[in-house]
């Protein structure tokens, strides 16, 4: 089953949002799970920087669609996966 994730990318160096009011580019960037949150996020960032009257951020960037592939790697009892962690 494979299922998608969306990022932010900025077109001129390749650098991907951090997501936040006021995100930054970095090489690993926020990973969205659904258009919905992604929206919500455009949204946000859209209004705050028209408050501020400052540059927006997304202008030369673009969605990355990601397709995530789920394998099942390892399976663990339930009890056991407390010891791990520590």
């Amino acid at each position: 089953m494979a299922g998608k994730m969306y990022q932010i990318r900025r077109k001129s160096d390749g650098l991907y949002s951090s997501g936040g009011s006021y995100p930054i580019f970095k090489k690993i960037g926020k990973t969205w799970t659904g258009p919905g949150p992604l929206k919500l996020h455009v949204g946000m960032v859209i209004y705050n920087f028209k408050r501020q009257q400052e540059r927006y951020p997304y202008n030369d960037c673009e969605i990355v669609t990601l397709l995530v592939q789920e394998d099942q790697a390892a399976c663990i009892p339930v009890g056991d996966y407390n010891t791990l962690q520590k």
